[in-house]
């Protein structure tokens, strides 16, 4: 337990001093939140009311997404798993350290964002904060379980950002971020519930602000649940130690994460 703390400081002191890590967690949700604060409403003037459940969902992702996956993969391609496996570190280890890492990280940009949203855009709390606690942490879950296997699948720093970029962008697009999902069209709808985000604003929205969902609350929860699970068991069986032993076709079994969503899309 003491290794595992000893570590889990090293990597979060080194989030701070790494730039790109630094932007990714910090300094680019941050930015993002707050030119988004002062240009959206004017275009959007219901924007205020999902904005804070919307920018902690855009910081969940660039951390999991963006941030998270290209170091597990440096550190695969220098050999320093390699030397993990030798000292005999277990799996957990490798998944855990960085995961809860970037766990703590976005937890407190997440904070930054409601305490700011309150007192400087007038933006409500949540109306139930038990409710808001537990979503987010169904919602973390899931986003660091596809972080974690985006790595896993990605043989090199450049796929991992083309995969990461597959699910960021459409996300950021059609997953309520920007605005609800309710002003798209039902097919354009039906695409985006492939994404863990618009089950993601929906949940996180709904316990928010008491308003009603677009989808089931609990359908959203157990779809995002599955997906974390799915999400880990698969990282787990398609993990390597080397780089060099990495199996291109084997890793298309990463594709399984689109199960629950798929489901989500014939059951919601």
């Amino acid at each position: 337990m003491k290794a595992i703390m000893n570590h889990l400081n090293f990597e979060f002191k080194s989030v701070i001093r790494d730039k790109t890590l630094l932007l990714m967690n910090y300094l680019l949700p941050l930015v993002f939140y707050f030119i988004m604060a002062a240009i959206m409403p004017s275009v959007y003037s219901d924007f205020v009311k999902g904005m804070v459940p919307g920018m902690i969902v855009f910081t969940i992702m660039i951390s999991t997404l963006m941030g998270m996956p290209n170091p597990m993969v440096l550190n695969k391609e220098k050999g320093i798993y390699r030397s993990y496996k030798i000292s005999g570190v277990p799996l957990k280890s490798v998944f855990i350290i960085p995961v809860l890492t970037t766990m703590l990280h976005i937890t407190i940009v997440s904070l930054i964002i409601l305490g700011t949203a309150a007192v400087f855009f007038k933006a409500a709390l949540p109306q139930n904060i038990f409710s808001f606690i537990g979503v987010y942490a169904v919602v973390l879950f899931a986003f660091t379980g596809l972080g974690v296997l985006i790595a896993v699948c990605s043989p090199n720093g450049r796929l991992t950002v083309l995969l990461a970029q597959v699910v960021f962008l459409p996300s950021m697009l059609l997953g309520g971020v920007m605005m609800p999902s309710s002003v798209l069209s039902k097919g354009v709808q039906k695409a985006a519930m492939l994404l863990p985000t618009t089950y993601s604003t929906n949940a996180l929205n709904a316990v928010y602000s008491g308003q009603p969902a677009v989808y089931n609350v609990q359908g959203s929860l157990i779809i995002l649940a599955l997906g974390g699970i799915i999400s880990y068991v698969l990282a787990a069986y398609l993990f390597t130690w080397d780089s060099k032993t990495s199996n291109s076709l084997r890793n298309l079994g990463g594709l399984a994460i689109l199960i629950p969503y798929i489901l989500g899309i014939i059951l919601l």
